[in-house]
């Protein structure tokens, strides 16, 4: 996404995930993709994007998720926890057969009030219009 951006003249800067606190308030507004969209608006995407999002809603710095309208799901979480995973996060005190990191939750969930709009095929939604969206694509 970085590469077309920038071949469009939109200057764009890549950071570490554990940079973000660092410049949430030198960015004028924040992009992200979404594996999937929920019917409440509210997105899956990649372990990362919650806590980028929160942190740019103290910062009254827009979010916006870009997403095709084939990634709209029936499914309403209302926490990460809400969301099937292969692997659930676990605190353990043993030592013996620790997990490798690679085994945690690939995925979280970024509710809809930390989403600005969703830029789609369909055009451009709050997220109170994906489940308008769904209901035409699922019932007509």
């Amino acid at each position: 996404m970085a590469r077309i951006l920038r071949e469009n003249g939109i200057p764009v800067c890549q950071i570490p995930d554990s940079a973000v606190g660092y410049v949430i308030d030198k960015v004028d507004k924040i992009f992200f993709g979404a594996e999937g969209v929920a019917e409440s608006g509210g997105v899956i995407n990649q372990m990362g994007s919650y806590q980028i999002a929160v942190l740019a809603k103290t910062t009254n710095t827009p979010v916006y998720v870009l997403a095709e309208s084939h990634k709209f799901v029936r499914l309403y979480p209302l926490s990460p926890d809400d969301l099937p995973t292969e692997y659930p996060l676990e605190f353990t005190t043993k030592v013996d057969g620790e997990r490798d990191i690679s085994e945690s939750p690939q995925v979280d969930f970024t509710p809809h009030q930390y989403v600005t709009a969703l830029i789609t095929d369909l055009g451009t939604l709050t997220p109170s219009g994906v489940s308008e969206e769904l209901i035409k694509i699922w019932f007509d």
